[in-house]
C-alpha cells in the first residue's frame, strides 16, 4: 500500500471579490479584508465558504514501503491550476492511500471546487475508489464534538507540531510576499500529520512495534541528510 499525505494552504479568492462584491479597484489587503467583513455580518464567522478558497500550497509525503519523498508541488510562482493538476497527477501515478488532517471537511472540497473551477484533470481521484483516511475524523470516531486540533494531537505524542506558524497566519504571510514560508509550513503540517499516522497505524495493529521504529528513525535520518531550514528546525524540536 502507498501512502500519500498531504495537506492544502489558502487565501480568499481575490478574483471572486473582485467581480461578484463589488471590490473591483481596492488592494489585495482590503478585498480580503471587505470579503472576510462580508461573511462575518452574513454568518458570525469570518471563515469563507470552501470554494472561495484559492489554493497557494499543496504538501504532499508518499510513503511507499520503505522509500520516504517529502515535497512541496511546484513553485511559489505557480499557478493554482498548475498546483492542482500537480497534485491529480500525483495521485494517478500510483495506487495511493489518502491521507490527511481534517481532508473531508476542508482540504478534497477545496480541491474538488478548485479543479472545476480551473478546468483541471482530476479523473484519477473521480474514477478509482481511493481509500482515504482523515486522521481528525477516525480519531474522533467520526464525531464533530471535541476534536482535537493538529498541533495538539501532535504535541500529545510529544512531537514538534505546528513551531513556525499557524492557519489563521497565512493570509497575513501571503500579504508580506512570503509564499515560501507558507509552503514550508504546509511541509511541516504533513510531517506531523504522517507522524500522527504512523502512531495510529501501531495503535490499530496495522503495523508492528518494529516497524513504527523503523519508520521514525528512516524519516529522521532523511530530514537530518537534508539542507532545508525547516525540515532541521523541525527535526531539532523533534529531539528535543
Amino acid at each position: 500500500m502507498n501512502y500519500l499525505v498531504f495537506d492544502i494552504e489558502t487565501i480568499p479568492d481575490l478574483d471572486y471579490g473582485k467581480q461578484f462584491l463589488n471590490l473591483d479597484g481596492l488592494d489585495e489587503a482590503d478585498i480580503g479584508r471587505s470579503m472576510f467583513f462580508h461573511q462575518l455580518q452574513k454568518t458570525g464567522t469570518e471563515f469563507l465558504p470552501l470554494n472561495l478558497h484559492k489554493v497557494i500550497a499543496i504538501s504532499v509525503l508518499t510513503d511507499s514501503g520503505g522509500t520516504l519523498e517529502i515535497a512541496s508541488l511546484g513553485k511559489k510562482q505557480s499557478s493554482e491550476r498548475s498546483l492542482i493538476q500537480l497534485f491529480y497527477d500525483l495521485v494517478d501515478s500510483n495506487e495511493n492511500c489518502l491521507v490527511t488532517w481534517n481532508g473531508l471537511l476542508f482540504d478534497l472540497p477545496v480541491l474538488n471546487y478548485r479543479a472545476l473551477f480551473n478546468g483541471v484533470d482530476a479523473s484519477s481521484y473521480w474514477q478509482n475508489e481511493l481509500w482515504h483516511i482523515d486522521l481528525k475524523d477516525v480519531l474522533a470516531n467520526h464525531s464533530p464534538k471535541g476534536q482535537g486540533s493538529l498541533d495538539a494531537v501532535a504535541k500529545g505524542l510529544h512531537l514538534p507540531g505546528k513551531i513556525t506558524a499557524s492557519g489563521d497566519q497565512v493570509w497575513d504571510l501571503y500579504l508580506e510576499d512570503k509564499v515560501e514560508e507558507i509552503r514550508n509550513y504546509c511541509d511541516l503540517d504533513v510531517l506531523n500529520t504522517y507522524l500522527i499516522f504512523i502512531h495510529y497505524q501501531a495503535m490499530i495493529g496495522k503495523i508492528s512495534k518494529e516497524e513504527h521504529s523503523t519508520r521514525i528513525h528512516q524519516l529522521k535520518r532523511q530530514l537530518s541528510n537534508t539542507e532545508k531550514q525547516h525540515f532541521q528546525s523541525f527535526l531539532a524540536a523533534w529531539e528535543q
